[in-house]
């Protein structure tokens, strides 16, 4: 996964900047979901 700084330079790049943010946000919840499935199971 690669993390890189976004800026938003001009209007014409607001599409493509919006499409990074969310391409970050759905890995973000990918790994999220990646990582609850490592937790231990707790039987209360």
């Amino acid at each position: 996964m690669k993390f890189t700084s976004l800026n938003l330079t001009d209007i014409r790049g607001v599409r493509e900047h919006i499409m990074g943010m969310r391409n970050i946000v759905a890995q973000l919840k990918k790994l999220e979901g990646i990582q609850n499935l490592r937790k231990p199971v707790r039987n209360e």
